[in-house]
């Protein structure tokens, strides 16, 4: 069962973000991390698989690589057919 809060937002809610969100945050820009935090705190957010292949390729090294599988972690990721 949905529990609402009182901002009529269910909190299992599921939010499936693109790309171009997630490397927003990830640049500092203030828009996209204010718009995730405050999406975050009443749903669930995801990413496709795609998503998170287009931030895995995009690492330069090891190190990289290593931060974006802890931050794509944080995401439900759906499979796409």
């Amino acid at each position: 069962m949905r529990k609402e809060r009182r901002t009529g937002v269910k909190k299992n809610d599921v939010i499936v973000l693109d790309t171009d969100i997630l490397i927003d945050a990830d640049r500092g820009i203030k828009q996209a991390r204010l718009f995730l935090n405050k999406i975050s705190s009443e749903n669930i957010l995801a990413i496709s698989e795609i998503t998170a292949m287009e931030i895995i390729v995009g690492c330069k090294n090891k190190n990289e690589l290593f931060t974006a599988e802890k931050y794509l972690s944080q995401f439900m990721i759906y499979k796409i057919n």
